[in-house]
């Protein structure tokens, strides 16, 4: 269980810890699993719909991962609580992973975590002072004739020759146009669907949603689009796009996303480039299948809170607050709380979303005999505020005050009855 059993790294091992990272244990060395390193993944079941995948662009995984075993005879194999999933990397690698639930579930998440680290730029950049050059007084004069010729080329080329600028900024495609709309609303844009139905399970949550399938439209090409409580939140499309190597912001722009200043980038590889937050009406901007100036499938997501649980973008003021706040309380819990040791704050990780603010990390303390032992916590606080609502520490859990699960939280705000009832 919890293995490669076909394909790339065969054999591993598939592990997840207490902090939602998910990786396959090659010898020595972690290959993550997480939506910077994963192109793309399929579910192999005949019941199972991936929302990250469409069913006519999926390849034929019973003859690449499985060889002469085929589909057939791995879902004849497949026990109850266990999960055979396709992995596709950025790399170009291939892997057949077994799962156990929990696993597969840490899986799902990572594929829509979105925890990028900031830009920082470098002290080197910071403290390098610009190289010095003697200018002497005919390199200045030249500089000024030559300022001066082309403010005049600049001003006759403004009367006979159009902006360039401005044509580059036309949108190829605006996806906000279909931020939000309801199902009619869509039917009305492209007509009815080529296929429809309902998905009982939308990605991570138990939340049904009715997804409309389409082939051939123009600029789109074979598109899926997701529909929760008449809502369009999400949509998937394969065709060829253009794609600009030179600016990728320009690849935003393209598509009519003002890039905004929570925008974040998650995955930047030869084959992905995606964005977190790109925009006030764009949550999740994905394009994959980069090759040369083109790309052939685009993701994009307007409510993100149904694909990840931590979806929300944090901020390094209330990540600093929470660091400070966590560690009194995991302190608390330390038979000697002087002596112990965190890791810095770029080696916690933090989320946020409609309900909760997590946080998570590991501390070094010593025991009762003075032996040094790292030990990982889970923090999750009620939003906005310090009480904690739910502590895990050293895999026991050290207080539930009330906790509710995000997925009860969000059925009930749509008003559905709770499957457990």
């Amino acid at each position: 269980m919890n293995t490669v059993i076909s394909g790339d790294y065969k054999n591993a091992s598939v592990g997840a810890d207490i902090m939602g990272e998910v990786f396959i244990l090659f010898g020595f060395k972690k290959i993550p699993l997480n939506c910077g390193t994963v192109l793309r993944y399929e579910v192999v079941s005949e019941q199972e719909r991936t929302s990250a995948t469409s069913a006519v662009k999926k390849a034929a995984v019973g003859t690449l991962l499985l060889g002469g075993i085929g589909i057939a005879a791995a879902l004849g194999a497949k026990k109850k609580g266990t999960h055979l999933v396709a992995v596709y990397f950025a790399d170009g690698k291939e892997s057949l992973l077994q799962l156990n639930d929990k696993v597969y579930q840490a899986f799902l998440r990572a594929q829509f975590n979105h925890s990028p680290q900031p830009h920082t730029p470098s002290l080197e950049d910071k403290n390098q002072e610009p190289k010095k050059k003697k200018k002497t007084g005919l390199v200045v004069f030249f500089f000024i004739v030559a300022a001066i010729i082309g403010i005049i080329i600049g001003v006759n080329n403004s009367d006979s020759e159009p902006n360039e600028d401005k044509q580059e900024n036309t949108a190829y495609l605006n996806v906000n146009q279909f931020a939000g709309i309801s199902e009619n609303e869509l039917v009305d844009l492209f007509g009815e669907p080529k296929s429809k139905g309902e998905l009982t399970t939308l990605c991570l949550f138990n939340i049904p949603c009715t997804y409309y399938d389409y082939d051939n439209l123009e600029k789109l090409g074979e598109t899926s689009f997701y529909f929760v409580n008449n809502k369009l939140v999400k949509f998937t499309a394969y065709s060829t796009f253009p794609y600009n190597s030179k600016s990728k912001n320009a690849n935003l722009e393209n598509f009519g996303i003002e890039v905004g200043d929570n925008c974040s980038k998650t995955a930047d590889t030869n084959y992905a480039l995606r964005y977190s937050f790109p925009s006030e009406t764009v949550e999740d901007f994905w394009m994959s299948g980069i090759s040369n100036d083109q790309f052939d499938c685009l993701t994009v997501t307007f409510e993100d809170k149904y694909y990840e649980e931590w979806y929300l973008p944090t901020n390094i003021t209330e990540e600093s607050n929470y660091e400070y706040i966590t560690k009194e309380n995991v302190k608390s819990l330390l038979l000697s709380p002087s002596s112990s040791t965190f890791p810095i704050i770029t080696n916690w990780t933090f989320g946020k979303n409609d309900y909760y603010y997590a946080v998570a990390s590991s501390v070094t303390a010593p025991n009762g005999f003075g032996v040094n032992l790292t030990k990982e916590f889970l923090y999750i606080y009620a939003k906005d505020t310090n009480t904690v609502i739910y502590a895990i520490f050293d895999g026991e859990i050290v207080l539930n005050n009330g906790y509710v699960k995000t997925e009860k939280l969000m059925r009930d705000a749509l008003g559905l009855v709770d499957p457990e009832t």
